[in-house]
């Protein structure tokens, strides 16, 4: 399949919509050919404070000519939007297989899963003075434009009486990080251009942005930083020195086995 221009799974889609992409197998390519002065990226929620996005990748290869995005503003190409409350979506990439590779890696400041508590207007991961202090700020307002970062916790257009009572339910609730992770990779390659991101900050992401159930590996492959689960390639080839090893015990028992 190629996609000449940019791929956005999650576009202008409110009410909690859920969009799920499964490869199998074969080739996608996204963003080869765009038209001029368009993008050339694969994005997960754009112009979408609550959309849902499952993008799974189970054998093949998804090559991306541009940038993977998690969540992208509604008020202009490539500038961040921070969006809060209780709707906000769910955008997810798993790896069971095959390879995402892509010219760079983007997580704007739209909220992720796990990282709001109930009641955290400033969302720095804890139920505090500061967010009684935005409430009291704003009792009473009401309106379209009025949002979690308000102090209106249960996204009814209002600050009041409910919002105080979540407030207090989670007074110095902290958030979690167990569902903050974006990417799964639990088998199969995540490739990103070198010059985007280096060993050492694909290492950073692991634990945050990036779990890996069943361990990983991270190295150079030409002009990528290459993410996999496991061992890689190189490092499953055993050293010159411990072939001669093995080699002297296998011969070893060989003279034992002819006795």
């Amino acid at each position: 399949v190629n996609i000449n221009g940019y791929c956005s799974l999650g576009h202008s889609i409110e009410g909690g919509s859920q969009t799920t992409f499964i490869l199998d197998a074969g080739t996608v390519d996204v963003g080869l050919a765009p038209p001029e002065g368009a993008p050339d990226d694969l994005v997960l929620g754009w112009e979408d404070s609550d959309a849902n996005v499952d993008l799974t990748l189970n054998g093949g290869v998804m090559t991306v000519a541009g940038a993977i995005y998690f969540g992208r503003s509604d008020d202009g190409y490539g500038t961040p939007i921070t969006r809060t409350g209780a709707n906000t979506g769910q955008l997810r990439i798993n790896i069971a297989g095959g390879t995402l590779q892509a010219e760079d890696y983007i997580v704007t400041s739209i909220l992720i899963p796990g990282t709001y508590v109930p009641g955290d207007a400033d969302n720095n991961g804890q139920v505090d003075e500061i967010d009684a202090q935005v409430l009291a700020t704003n009792w009473g307002s009401s309106g379209t434009e009025i949002d979690w970062e308000d102090g209106d916790f249960d996204d009814d257009d209002m600050v009041g009486p409910r919002d105080a009572a979540i407030m207090a339910a989670n007074w110095y609730a902290a958030n979690s990080t167990e569902s903050d992770h974006l990417i799964t990779l639990s088998a199969g390659y995540l490739r990103i251009n070198g010059s985007a991101m280096s060993e050492a900050e694909m290492e950073a992401l692991i634990g945050t942005d990036i779990v890996c159930p069943n361990g990983y590996s991270i190295y150079t492959d030409g002009a990528y930083t290459v993410l996999t689960s496991g061992a890689t390639e190189a490092g499953a080839v055993p050293e010159p020195s411990t072939l001669m090893l093995l080699a002297s015990a296998v011969f070893g028992l060989l003279l034992w086995r002819r006795k």
